[in-house]
C-alpha cells in the first residue's frame, strides 16, 4: 500500500509549478480542527502561491493558535500579514517569532518591510542590517537596506557600505556583485555600475547573468556596439534561453536593427506568450519597423 502524501511532496509540486497538485495534497491534511505545524504552513504557503491570501492568513492564524510556542509559525504569520499590508500586525507577528527564539534573518527582513511600511525607518535599518549580520550573504536584504539608505541620505557609498564589506570577504559572490551594479544603476552612477561587472566577470567571463546584466547596462550608457557584443556572449553562453533571446533583442533594438530584434524577440514571445518583456520588445520591433503588427 503507497504511504499517504505528506506536506513535504506538497512543497515538491509546488517547485514544479503544480499548484493544484499540492492543494490536492494539502487539503487533507488540514480538513481535521488542527492539522500539525508543518500541514498548515504547506497549506497557506500552497495558498499563497495561488494568490489566495486571506485563506492562506487563516491557516496561518490557526497555526499560532495551535502552536503558539513554534517561531516558524509566527514567522508565516508575520510574512502573510505583510503580504496584505496589514503591517503593524506584520511587525507585532514577527516580534514574536524573534522572542520566542527564531534566529532566522528571513524574520529580520519580514519586520524590517513592516517598519518601513509604517515609516519607522531607523527601526527598519537597524533590522534589515541585524539580517545581513546573521547571513552576510543574504542578498534580498543588502538590496532592501541598501535601497533603504540611499533613499534616506542620496550616498551611494553609505548605501554600498554593507555590501561593499561582504565582497571584500568573498570576492567571488557573483550574486553580490550583480547586486552591487545595480544599485550603482539605481543611483545613476552607470560607469561605476559597469566596472562592478567587468571586474566580476574578469574570473567568470562566461557567467549569464553578468552578461545579460552588463549587456544591459552597456545599452544604457549608449554603448551599442558593447551592448551587442557583450549579448552574443550571453547567447553563446546560453544558446536559445528566453534569457540569451531577450537581451539579444534588447541590444539589437538599441543597435537600430529591428529585423533582428523582431526575430529574437519573437523567439522569446514563442517560448514564453506571457512574458510582458518579450511582448514589449516584439511591439517596440515591430513599431521600428513600420509592421501594421504593431
Amino acid at each position: 500500500m503507497a504511504a499517504a502524501p505528506d506536506y513535504k511532496q506538497a512543497y515538491e509540486a509546488l517547485a514544479r509549478g503544480d499548484l493544484a497538485g499540492a492543494l490536492n495534497i494539502t487539503t487533507p491534511l488540514v480538513s481535521e480542527a488542527t492539522g500539525s505545524a508543518g500541514d498548515l504552513a504547506a497549506h497557506a504557503a500552497v495558498l499563497k502561491a495561488m494568490g489566495r491570501l486571506e485563506e492562506a492568513l487563516t491557516f496561518n492564524r490557526r497555526s499560532v493558535e495551535h502552536f503558539p510556542t513554534d517561531g516558524v509559525a509566527w514567522h508565516n504569520l508575520a510574512a502573510t500579514l505583510g503580504d496584505l499590508e496589514k503591517h503593524d500586525q506584520s511587525e507585532s507577528a514577527a516580534v514574536r517569532a524573534i522572542k520566542i527564539g527564531l534566529g532566522a534573518p528571513e524574520t529580520r527582513l519580514v519586520l524590517a518591510r513592516a517598519l518601513m511600511a509604517q515609516g519607522k525607518l531607523d527601526d527598519a535599518q537597524a533590522a534589515f542590517a541585524t539580517a545581513v549580520k546573521l547571513r552576510p550573504t543574504f542578498a534580498e536584504a543588502h538590496r532592501e537596506l541598501a535601497q533603504l539608505i540611499w533613499m534616506r541620505t542620496a550616498d551611494s557609498r553609505a548605501a554600498l557600505q554593507y555590501l561593499d564589506a561582504e565582497l571584500v570577504r568573498s570576492p567571488n559572490n557573483l550574486t553580490l556583485a550583480g547586486l552591487r551594479a545595480t544599485v550603482l544603476e539605481f543611483t545613476g552612477d552607470i560607469d561605476k555600475a559597469r566596472e562592478t561587472l567587468a571586474w566580476a566577470m574578469t574570473n567568470n567571463p562566461d557567467d549569464v547573468e553578468l552578461l545579460r546584466a552588463a549587456a544591459h547596462l552597456a545599452g544604457q550608457a549608449g554603448d551599442v556596439a558593447g551592448a551587442v557584443e557583450l549579448a552574443q556572449r550571453c547567447a553563446k553562453a546560453a544558446p536559445n534561453t528566453l534569457a540569451s533571446e531577450l537581451v539579444l533583442a534588447q541590444a539589437w533594438l538599441a543597435a537600430g536593427e529591428g529585423a533582428r530584434a523582431a526575430d529574437m524577440a519573437q523567439r522569446a514571445v514563442f517560448r514564453a506568450p506571457q512574458n510582458q518583456f518579450a511582448l514589449a520588445l516584439l511591439a517596440t520591433a515591430w513599431r521600428l519597423l513600420d509592421d501594421p503588427r504593431y
